[in-house]
């Protein structure tokens, strides 16, 4: 793990040490992880809701029909990249 030393408020702080303790949390580090993975979350989500707008705005024409064959390919096309290290 990496280590940090940030600089914050005073009322931060004290906000920060009052979330640990509501969650007993061993330490603050624990409760920044937690607000690191949750905006990490939060961008997933984003992105997703844009491909969703995106692919709702689009031109039926372009669909592609999401058969069980078509699922099947894309599951092995994304275990082969994933198995390479490749981010789908």
């Amino acid at each position: 793990m990496a280590t940090m030393q940030i600089e914050l408020s005073d009322a931060a702080a004290r906000m920060i040490e009052q979330k640990v303790g509501e969650r007993h949390l061993a330490q603050a580090g624990t409760y920044i992880e937690e607000l690191v993975q949750a905006d990490f979350a939060s961008g997933h989500e984003r992105r997703i809701n844009a491909a969703l707008r995106e692919a709702l705005a689009s031109d039926p024409k372009d669909d592609i029909e999401l058969t069980p064959e078509w699922w099947a390919a894309k599951r092995s096309r994304l275990t082969a990249s994933m198995a390479n290290g490749v981010q789908p």
